[in-house]
């Protein structure tokens, strides 16, 4: 799009110097300069001459700037160009899966109404499940070939369960179905525990349905989703994220779909130190352009350079740290009595606070009432 869009200028380009009558006279203005007679004349005698002069280089100087600045979009033909959109409203929902209700894969890409990415590749992952057991039972074909056709049939399950082992930073997770082979679980072998998607917390909802809606779209165009190319914009990118997914996001989709630009929008410091010098920072509030590696930064230097906040005091920034670390680890029951002083004395001065330190509590407050609510049962 770039190369086509760059010859289209340089033949626009062509056009506007040939027919550019300034451009016509600079062999006689050039000689004009250059004699010190007729520059003479004209200063005494011709004034208006060299005004008009002025004013039409002028003028002509801000046609070509308006030139280099114009961007020509072409229809791109035979490319599996995808742009996604995902706006800060999305509210990601994973109803289970029931086979019964949706007989097969091919019935939901048929009827998209029906269901939501996390749900299509659900389906999607059980139709391959199925497409290596019939493989497997069919024993007409030859035996190199039916390997291959289950190794291509597989490449896309050891896909979602590697990134699934990236996000979740977790080298046991693996795929397995339940016993109806109606629902895919995410088993963590060094927990014995199984998951489904449904039970995934709402922060991993939230980048699973990202996820999701690209790798079937990958699908859809019967491309890999390392091949994925274009543009997908997230608007909020840490909305329903708690601070330590807000770092993985951006590192998790942009190794998850190398090909693919992300534009993405944010409040959150945690998301800008994720970066690396593969990326670019654009503060909208300012016009300025950042490209260092900006995770080389500390989150209050961040703070105070893009989100333009004062840095806090010694005893907020302690506060601070004791909140993230309660959010971030498990802490033990008997420490939640000293979490529940520090939020009572953040509370009174919450409007003082940076939006940081605002988003720190409303996480730390929600998890305090969850794990109180689940002791009291």
């Amino acid at each position: 799009m770039l190369k086509n869009s760059y010859n289209i200028f340089l033949i626009e380009k062509e056009y506007f110097f040939r027919d550019n009558p300034i451009l016509n006279q600079q062999d006689y203005i050039i000689k004009t300069i250059e004699d010190p007679n007729l520059e003479q004349y004209f200063h005494y005698y011709s004034p208006e001459f060299l005004e008009n002069l002025v004013n039409r280089i002028f003028d002509h100087i801000n046609k070509i700037i308006q030139k280099d600045t114009k961007f020509a979009l072409i229809p791109i033909h035979n490319r599996k160009i995808a742009f996604n959109f995902f706006d800060s409203s999305r509210v990601p929902s994973l109803e289970g899966l029931s086979m019964k209700v949706f007989q097969s894969y091919e019935h939901l890409t048929k009827n998209p109404e029906l269901t939501d990415p996390p749900n299509l590749l659900e389906a999607y992952l059980i139709s391959i499940k199925k497409d290596i057991n019939n493989i497997l039972s069919n024993r007409s074909g030859e035996k190199g070939h039916t390997i291959w056709m289950v190794n291509e049939v597989q490449k896309w399950f050891l896909k979602v369960e590697n990134d699934l082992k990236n996000i979740f930073e977790n080298d046991s997770i693996e795929l397995s179905f339940s016993k109806d082979g109606n629902e895919v679980l995410i088993n963590l072998r060094n927990r014995n525990v199984n998951y489904s998607f449904e039970q995934l917390s709402s922060g991993f909802k939230a980048i699973f349905y990202i996820y999701s809606s690209l790798l079937m779209r990958a699908e859809r165009e019967k491309i890999s989703p390392e091949e994925l190319s274009g543009v997908t914009i997230i608007d909020e990118i840490d909305v329903h994220l708690h601070i330590s997914l807000q770092k993985k996001i951006l590192p998790f989709l942009i190794k998850s779909f190398p090909k693919t630009q992300f534009i993405v929008s944010t409040h959150s410091p945690f998301v800008i130190t994720s970066t690396n010098n593969d990326t670019v920072v654009y503060d909208i509030s300012s016009g300025e352009f950042f490209d260092d590696d900006l995770s080389l930064y500390s989150h209050e230097s961040i703070i105070k350079e893009l989100f333009h906040i004062n840095p806090e005091s010694n005893d907020t920034l302690y506060i601070s740290k004791l909140i993230v670390e309660f959010i971030e680890q498990d802490m033990h029951r008997d420490n939640l009595m000293e979490i529940k002083n520090t939020l009572e004395r953040i509370e009174m001065d919450l409007p003082k606070l940076s939006i940081e330190s605002q988003l720190q509590y409303i996480v730390a407050k929600n998890k305090l009432e969850k794990i109180t609510q689940e002791g009291s049962k």
